[in-house]
């Protein structure tokens, strides 16, 4: 039998293919593997991309995707980096003035790698401040950072940090925690932990002044 084939990033593809694109098969890290022109065996389309326009990858370096997606094999998207540098680049740190720079996926911002202390001969995915809550809600799950501490001098971590003590406060209240216990615990007035988890600002008066 015969099947129609096509050529992508001047690939010959027979046409069978369930992969995206119709062509080629994906491992399972995501990336399509081809077969080669001439040659009976897959090879990653990415190197065979790479090859074809700036000739074989050196050893001891390796080919990264700009955008991050596996599946885009253009020229322009690819570019050539050693294993340390590919490695950080995809567990999602910038590389900003010669600084490696990450996210933390807990209070999102942006900060330099000195932030993200090693444990067991890895970086941790929190930053060091994120890390110390982490420890400490392990021990604590209604523990609430102390003036002072490193995260207080964010915004975005205030903001954080608020949101989670009022959503404890709340599912304490409801859950029938009397309001003077709660306020020895969160360290606020009973005004504003009635305020907190009911809202409504005339039961709140009524509630302190009791």
């Amino acid at each position: 039998m015969v099947y129609n084939r096509k050529v992508v990033n001047g690939i010959a593809s027979d046409g069978r293919s369930k992969a995206p694109g119709g062509y080629g098969t994906i491992t399972p890290k995501g990336y399509r593997m081809v077969y080669e022109p001439g040659s009976t065996e897959q090879v990653f389309e990415h190197v065979v991309v790479w090859t074809q326009k700036n000739g074989p990858v050196p050893p001891g370096l390796e080919i990264h995707h700009l955008n991050r997606d596996k599946l885009d094999n253009c020229i322009e998207n690819l570019v050539c980096v050693d294993h340390e540098t590919h490695a950080m680049l995809e567990w999602g740190y910038e590389l900003i003035d010669g600084e490696w720079w990450k996210r933390c996926p807990q209070c999102h911002l942006l900060l330099p790698l000195s932030y993200y202390p090693r444990r067991a001969k890895r970086r941790q995915s929190y930053c060091d401040s994120c890390g110390k809550i982490a420890a400490q809600r392990r021990v604590n799950p209604y523990y609430i950072p102390i003036v002072g501490e490193p995260e207080r001098d964010s915004a975005v971590a205030n903001r954080l940090r608020n949101v989670r003590r009022n959503g404890d406060i709340k599912r304490l209240y409801e859950a029938g925690v009397p309001a003077s216990e709660l306020a020895t615990q969160f360290n606020l007035k009973e005004y504003y932990i009635v305020l907190i988890a009911t809202g409504r600002r005339g039961t709140a008066k009524c509630s302190a002044s009791s």
